[in-house]
């Protein structure tokens, strides 16, 4: 995102986040790409910010909603307020509780198990309308009933954890460039 319609979203999600009810004085960019991750404070909620009609932020949180009924293990939209798309100044911003970076390691075999529930979630998380039309897009383009069942019937015991990335990535043809930036940008009122 520009930095000129960064500023602009940072300032939507901190308007929502204390329009829902939250206390919002500082906000940190935690991912700058299509949309921003920002972390609010001190409410501690993480706002996903994207143009209007450049977002599938209610297809996000519909799809929180059915993961969240199975065992997969998901971020969850913040309690506290009312889980849905808000607009403002021409952003759509949702409001999902803020999860720390892990700093430990994650072994091999609990790595494994969470990319388990997580494809046996999508499998069962049927999704109606044109939601799962998405998904099921999603299936088709990239095969995930198919590379779920692949992957989980590979020997991946003693792997280590950058490979198990990998090798999901290699199987599911899926790939992430991460964060645009190293460091957090932050704003206080």
């Amino acid at each position: 995102m520009k930095a000129s319609e960064a500023l602009r979203a940072v300032g939507a999600a901190m308007s929502t986040a204390s329009s829902a009810g939250l206390e919002v004085d500082e906000a940190a960019i935690l991912q700058d790409s299509n949309k921003l991750a920002v972390r609010l404070l001190p409410c501690d909620v993480l706002a996903r910010v994207a143009p209007v009609g450049q977002h599938v932020a209610e297809f996000e949180i519909e799809l929180a909603r059915r993961l969240a009924a199975t065992d997969s293990p998901i971020a969850a939209l913040d309690p506290r307020v009312e889980p849905r798309v808000y607009e403002n100044d021409g952003f759509a911003v949702t409001l999902w509780t803020y999860y720390p970076s892990v700093t430990a390691p994650v072994s091999p075999g609990d790595y494994a198990d969470a990319l388990g529930r997580l494809h046996a979630g999508m499998r069962t998380a049927k999704l109606d309308g044109r939601w799962g039309v998405l998904l099921d897009c999603g299936e088709h383009d990239v095969g995930v009933d198919a590379k779920a069942d692949e992957v989980a019937q590979v020997d991946l015991v003693g792997t280590p954890p950058h490979e198990l990335v990998e090798h999901d990535r290699r199987k599911t043809g899926c790939s992430s460039a991460g964060p645009r930036s190293a460091a957090p940008r932050r704003w206080s009122r």
